[in-house]
């Protein structure tokens, strides 16, 4: 088996490939990386060769110097890269707030812009690789992910893809410590789109918690997770259980007004922060294992803690010890091994909505459990009700997401305009004037819309 990454610089990569050397079963040969930033690839190669000594895997680590390179004979793409990189970021933040808009990373305008520059490199990748690697499965990590799981299901020649987030499995994940079990032994039903999402029903160990945790035990889920003090009303009204980033779309006006306090945005620390890591890296006599492991143990405390109000209780972060949760890298494996034949699983990932919600197009990607195996993604049972605000709020970004991926695909301004203005965190009083400070600030990235 080989795996090819796409944005194998990616300061991720190392917890990625240390989950990758842990999971023998996969029987993994090669994984392949790939940068545009060789530079940044070539520095992070100093903590992986740090992991090589560790675990010496049976897995060779090959450093590709074209995407063609990478691809070639892959059985699976995992894609999670950031077009413009940390500066893009920063701009996708910082302009809606210098207008007084929420800027945000994936939802909002902040999403709107990052999914346009996102969305063009990721088709391309996609129809490469469809030329290239015709067989493998298209994982995609890259943000905002269930915008560009539409693109590339609506607009690549590549019908295998699945788009993966850790945010809904966090879910499963804290109830299941809340009640005294491991992850496993939970199974969580979800449905909605990517970071807008719902938890319908959890069972521990075979039996229904979720009102006991949405109602009774709400305060305790938010003490474990900061994001959602400001949901736990939500979360007692409604019996369900919210995706982290619903505290958005509710509490939007409080979050710019904490962002606009002053300052770094969450942006602006990544940025800094990666600065100083691979200005690390870049030392020789520096040890990359220990500035790695700062740079993860900032990350960590600092995760949202301006949007939330409240810092994450302090938990020591190790290359060398997995602590039991379940990331990103830990989704993605699962997801392969399902695909692979080793162990069907159950996940929320992001599909075809097919007839699973009647009330969303066909078409249309969604973010919901599914069985996963060899045969592929299948959602389980169908759609649950929602309050009909709720109905409301998810047609409307599904609506932005619609057209925005299809304006990104096609180049198209006009399409790209009035789906900002579908965005339900915007609106079309204040789209014009953000559509065009966006198109200014990202200039060239954002030049082929015509």
């Amino acid at each position: 088996m080989k795996i090819a990454v796409l944005g194998g610089g990616s300061v991720r990569t190392p917890l990625l490939l240390r989950s990758l050397f842990l999971a023998e079963e996969l029987g993994l040969e090669e994984v392949a990386l790939y940068d545009t930033d060789s530079a940044k690839l070539k520095l992070m190669g100093r903590v992986i060769a740090r992991l090589e000594e560790a675990y010496r895997p049976r897995t060779r680590v090959s450093f590709a110097e074209s995407p063609e390179g990478a691809l070639r004979g892959a059985d699976y793409i995992f894609s999670s890269f950031r077009p413009g990189g940390d500066d893009a970021r920063v701009l996708d933040e910082r302009v809606p707030l210098s207008l007084g808009e929420l800027g945000q990373e994936t939802v909002g305008p902040g999403g709107f812009s990052m999914a346009l520059r996102s969305v063009p490199p990721s088709l391309a990748y996609a129809e490469l690789a469809a030329r290239t690697c015709p067989q493998a499965w298209y994982v995609n990590f890259t943000n905002p992910s269930g915008i560009i799981s539409q693109a590339l299901l609506s607009s690549s020649p590549n019908p295998r893809v699945v788009g993966i987030c850790d945010a809904p499995v966090a879910i499963m994940r804290i109830a299941a410590a809340l009640y005294g079990a491991r992850p496993e032994e939970a199974e969580l039903s979800y449905f909605g789109l990517n970071h807008l999402g719902w938890a319908y029903s959890l069972r521990i160990r075979g039996e229904e918690r979720l009102r006991d945790l949405a109602v009774a035990r709400a305060r305790e889920f938010a003490e474990a997770e900061p994001l959602y003090r400001s949901l736990v009303g939500h979360m007692r009204e409604t019996g369900l259980v919210p995706n982290e980033y619903l505290l958005f779309y509710l509490h939007s006006a409080d979050i710019v007004a904490k962002l606009l306090a002053g300052g770094e945005t969450r942006g602006e620390f990544v940025r800094r922060r990666n600065a100083e890591l691979l200005a690390g890296l870049a030392e020789p006599s520096a040890d990359p294992v220990e500035r790695y492991e700062q740079y993860l143990q900032s990350r960590e405390d600092g995760y949202m803690a301006k949007e939330s109000g409240a810092a994450r209780e302090p938990k020591k972060v190790s290359l060398f010890h997995k602590d039991g949760g379940m990331g990103y890298d830990d989704v993605a494996i699962m997801v392969i091994k399902a695909l692979a034949g080793i162990e069907r699983t159950v996940l929320p990932v992001n599909v075809r909505n097919g007839s699973f919600c009647p009330w969303l197009e066909k078409e249309d990607v969604i973010e919901v459990s599914c069985e996963i195996g060899p045969e592929g993604m299948r959602p389980i049972g169908r759609a649950p009700e929602l309050p009909g605000r709720l109905v409301e709020l998810v047609r409307g970004v599904k609506a932005y997401e619609r057209d925005l991926a299809r304006a990104a695909a096609a180049g198209d301004r006009a399409l790209a305009a009035k789906a900002l203005a579908e965005n339900p965190l915007v609106g079309a009083g204040k789209a014009a004037r953000l559509f065009d400070a966006i198109l200014a600030a990202q200039g060239e990235a954002l030049a082929y819309l015509r």
